[in-house]
């Protein structure tokens, strides 16, 4: 299948096809949605996800780390354990007693089909404070190929607020 798509496509012109995470953002908050997608201002709120950060070394290279050891890796092959690292410096909901069950509260990485806004995998995110990169595993090995995007999401009583959209193209 990757030679199949690699006949099709080069791998740059794949990559290219890829929306910036600014031009996903745009994209999406022109569209009416269940979603509020929020620009963000970098210099307030910093939001970054790595994929498949550790490729060529081991896993878990880029925990606690800056971006400077994090590859970003956007052409991936499927399976049971894609890597990607998260780092965000501001606040992060964390909801507790009754409002945890709820899947409606707190910060979430969500796994979307390129252009859809159904979820198709989601992390919640339990992590309050991260120093550098946080290390995150999600099982991708029964997806199709084609292009996905994570949303980093916080989510409560008013609605989900989609602040960081992540493109990547998945192959077997």
């Amino acid at each position: 299948m990757i030679l199949f798509v690699l006949a099709l496509h080069s791998v740059e012109e794949i990559l290219n096809e890829l929306s910036s995470p600014q031009e996903a953002l745009s994209f999406y908050s022109a569209r009416n949605s269940s979603y509020t997608f929020q620009e963000t201002d970098p210099y307030n709120l910093m939001v970054r996800i790595r994929i498949n950060p550790c490729k060529e070394f081991s896993e878990y290279c880029c925990e606690g780390k800056n971006e400077a050891v994090c590859q970003d890796n956007l052409l991936v092959e499927k399976g049971p354990n894609l890597e990607f690292a998260w780092a965000h410096n501001n606040f992060v909901v964390i909801c507790g007693n009754e409002f945890y069950s709820l899947e409606e509260c707190g910060t979430f990485i969500e796994l979307h089909k390129n252009t859809s806004q159904e979820v198709v995998r989601e992390l919640r995110i339990t992590t309050p404070v991260a120093s550098g990169y946080h290390t995150e595993f999600l099982f991708t090995q029964d997806l199709e190929p084609g292009v996905y995007e994570f949303w980093w999401v916080q989510r409560n009583r008013n609605g989900r607020f989609v602040q960081y959209i992540k493109p990547f193209f998945l192959i077997e």
